[in-house]
């Protein structure tokens, strides 16, 4: 069990047009939030997080009718791509499976965050969190803005899951020379659920950590993932996503899908697509329908 892997990288694994359109669409949005101005001032959010303000302010959510993957993309959930993947993915989890989360992640270069904000987020040295959100104007909210994202997996998002899901990510920006590289501890799994946040110890492409008092070491990968690849892995896989010490930012679509039977722990159930059905499922639902 500890030498099977638990995440997956598809080479070309994207139709090259469509994969070239999203990223279009993702460009033109980033290059109008830099244009109109993608974060809020220090003073507004000093203001924003005031006493008085804290208890009525949150920042926003993205929601399944406030996201870009909803809205200007939902055209590639008809695509020959979307089709391929959740062909894939039902050879993982099973024929009945649901989408549950579909977003756009941009990870920013440092060079495209404010001095005020890169005085809470930096160094990156023990830090549980690199996500801009709270920094970001309302409007923009549309799109997941990050700056790193500390080693975790997905199951501190999904606190109220059953954790049995798979996260799915095109790349739609290569992810190496510091552009935000993807980081993966690939045969840790079958240790399950792992109290979050983590405090790991890296050496070279060794992560280390305590589980239950025991001290344990395993190996990092790092993928060169390029435009057209997918990224697969399970809810229990820890990864990290690095800073972005380039002039660019680095672009991502990322999906997760569970058997449409297994508690996801979404309280927004407007995010849930039915994706694949049995013959029998199809015929269970069409008779309660």
């Amino acid at each position: 069990m500890k030498n099977q892997p638990s995440f997956f990288l598809n080479n070309g694994f994207a139709d090259k047009v469509e994969i070239e359109k999203v990223l279009k669409q993702v460009q033109d949005f980033y290059q109008e939030s830099k244009k109109e101005g993608l974060f809020v001032s220090k003073e507004e959010f000093i203001a924003m997080n005031s006493p008085e303000q804290k208890t009525s302010h949150s920042s926003p959510k993205l929601t399944s009718e406030n996201n870009l993957c909803y809205t200007d993309i939902s055209w590639f959930f008809e695509s020959k791509t979307f089709l391929k993947l959740t062909e894939h993915l039902t050879k993982l989890l099973g024929p009945d499976i649901d989408m549950v989360i579909a977003r756009v992640l941009i990870t920013l270069p440092v060079c495209d965050i404010p001095d005020y904000v890169q005085e809470i987020i930096l160094p990156v040295e023990g830090k549980t969190s690199g996500a801009l959100g709270p920094y970001i104007k309302p409007e923009w909210s549309k799109a997941s803005f990050f700056a790193y994202n500390p080693w975790h997996n997905d199951a501190i998002d999904f606190p109220e899951s059953d954790c049995y899901f798979m996260s799915a990510l095109f790349p739609l920006t290569p992810r190496n020379n510091g552009k935000a590289p993807l980081s993966f501890v690939p045969h840790i799994t079958p240790l399950g659920k792992i109290p979050q946040p983590f405090r790991p110890s890296i050496k070279e492409n060794e992560i280390s950590f305590s589980v239950k008092d025991k001290l344990m070491s395993f190996p990092i990968e790092t993928p060169d993932v390029k435009l057209q690849d997918v990224l697969t892995w399970h809810a229990y896989t820890i990864h990290n996503v690095g800073l972005n010490t380039s002039n660019e930012p680095a672009f991502s679509l990322r999906f997760l899908f569970n058997p449409s039977h297994r508690k996801n722990g979404l309280r927004d159930k407007g995010h849930i697509r039915p994706i694949s059905r049995s013959w029998v499922t199809q015929i269970t639902e069409n008779h309660q329908g």
